[in-house]
């Protein structure tokens, strides 16, 4: 049966600015994954992989962020036992991500009251930012990998997808003649604070060009003809400076005092053969 509910250890202060080595994954990109995932259940499910709402207007987050608490924005989570040792360590390993390069620290709930309850049921899904008491946020088959767990993490702080944003439209076009019948409202714009941060074509949270699409036709492309979309398996430095403008991480500002790096500055991260420094370009 699918059921859904919704209801520190002290660090030292290192203060880390990194840039992400990245991989393409021919086509296939992290929200295309989870759409396929999601297919049984997508009745259940807004833009394909957010729960919907009948207690407040989805298309406002307001409220909605975890709380800050001696600079640091502690969100509690409980894993259930229905997830093997590697895929508690995958999880966990993933949210070491959001440790390195924001202030905010998933940690295992005790006491508190609001809290991410990650399940394994059907899909990969989560409500957007936090709602109040339990809320759980599903890591079904196929979906406890680097990119999609952070990908509903995301949603869970209180972002929608990139391609909801409220200026869009100067970045994509939306082809809804190629968009199966029933699910042209997972293209609708939301009421977003975009954070003077640019828009992400690369952005982890991007939809695939044919994704929802009913011909094999593109659904989305971009108004930037060279650009690719949602290619990613990890955040870009855009998703991470999103979250660290929303909850206010001023302890890790890059070392520039910027929230970016500076352009033409050389960069320490050296990758492997065939991956490529993300970066922001503005």
């Amino acid at each position: 049966m699918f059921e859904v509910s919704r209801s520190h250890v002290s660090e030292p202060h290192i203060i880390i600015s990194t840039n992400y080595c990245s991989v393409f994954l021919d086509g296939v990109t992290i929200n295309s994954k989870i759409i396929s995932s999601n297919s049984p259940i997508s009745h259940y499910m807004e833009e394909g992989d957010v729960m919907k709402s009948t207690k407040r207007n989805a298309n406002v987050c307001s409220n909605c962020k975890w709380p800050k608490i001696n600079g640091l924005v502690n969100v509690p989570y409980k894993l259930t036992e229905d997830f093997s040792s590697d895929e508690k360590q995958q999880i966990q390993n993933s949210m070491s991500s959001f440790h390195l390069n924001t202030c905010v620290r998933f940690v295992p709930q005790s006491t508190q009251s609001s809290w991410v309850n990650i399940v394994k049921n059907s899909g990969c899904w989560s409500w957007i930012g936090r709602t109040g008491g339990r809320q759980d946020l599903s890591l079904g088959s196929g979906c406890v990998t680097h990119g999609i767990i952070q990908h509903e993490l995301i949603h869970a702080l209180g972002f929608w997808h990139e391609q909801s944003r409220t200026d869009r439209d100067l970045y994509v076009r939306i082809h809804l003649e190629n968009v199966l019948d029933g699910y042209q409202r997972n293209f609708d714009l939301h009421e977003t604070n975009n954070l003077n941060v640019p828009y992400d074509y690369s952005s982890i949270m991007h939809y695939g060009s044919l994704d929802f699409s009913r011909n094999n036709r593109f659904t989305i492309t971009p108004i930037q003809t060279s650009a690719t979309i949602g290619q990613r398996v990890q955040m870009t430095e855009n998703d991470i400076l999103k979250i660290n403008k929303l909850y206010d991480c001023d302890s890790y500002l890059h070392k520039d005092g910027e929230w970016d790096n500076k352009l033409g500055e050389p960069f320490t991260t050296k990758c492997p053969r065939g991956q490529a420094i993300s970066h922001i370009t503005r």
